[in-house]
């Protein structure tokens, strides 16, 4: 998509914006999202030839540094009023937590805090930066999963497919009695269970590099479980 008709919705607690509707901003570079680059850790050994890669030994994958986004905008208003917009702008999103979903990427967003940089203006065009400097290394998908799955005092389980890519899940719990839980296994083979009240609870990603079956149950009684997760790409 030509750059000048791409743009951008920016989400930021529970107000959303999209940068050409809201402000009659237009994107005017196309390599706004730096490229992902990763830790390497090579290793001199007395007698062998070439350096010996440590990189996976610790995590057993390969480890993501945070990457750069930097979009350049551009927009026309009156010439006086460009000090009014910028302070807005900055009030909005400047040093918050932002997403941004590109209109030539909607199933996708990206996550990080927000700074506004290097304004400038030539009678009515105004330019800016906006950028988040250390966003997360992958992208997200719109939160998927399965939803109302009722739970007994049986255990019941979920599989989860090898992407080889982490999901970030979110656990809501529903109605439960007074005192009871929903009891979660998620960790292949783990006899180690974590215990839900009603509510949402969130935890660290889960790397799918192998079939993970998520195991749930209620303490007692009934209840009901939504399991949502964001799929992780570079």
């Amino acid at each position: 998509m030509d750059a000048l008709t791409n743009g951008v919705t920016i989400k930021v607690g529970n107000n959303t914006y999209h940068s050409f509707t809201d402000f009659g901003l237009a994107i005017g570079n196309n390599n706004y999202i730096e490229e992902p680059s990763y830790e390497t850790n090579y290793v001199p050994v007395p007698g062998r030839d070439g350096f010996l890669d440590l990189s996976e030994a610790i995590a057993g994958r390969v480890i993501y540094k945070n990457r750069k986004i930097s979009i350049e905008f551009g927009g026309i208003d009156n010439e006086m009023s460009w000090d009014g917009v910028i302070s807005n702008l900055r009030n909005l999103f400047h040093g918050k937590v932002v997403q941004l979903t590109f209109d030539n990427d909607p199933n996708w967003f990206w996550r990080g805090r927000a700074e506004i940089n290097d304004f400038d203006r030539f009678r009515n065009l105004g330019t800016f930066k906006f950028e988040i400097p250390q966003a997360e290394p992958f992208k997200y998908s719109v939160p998927t999963g399965l939803t109302n799955l009722s739970a007994t005092n049986t255990w019941k389980s979920i599989t989860l497919p090898v992407t080889a890519l982490p999901v970030n899940p979110k656990f809501v719990v529903s109605g439960l009695a007074d005192g009871a839980t929903m009891r979660i296994r998620y960790l292949p083979g783990t006899t180690t269970y974590i215990s839900i009240e009603n509510g949402t609870t969130r935890y660290p990603s889960m790397w799918l590099t192998e079939t993970i079956t998520v195991g749930y149950r209620t303490s007692t009684g009934t209840g009901t479980l939504s399991f949502v997760y964001e799929n992780a790409s570079l």
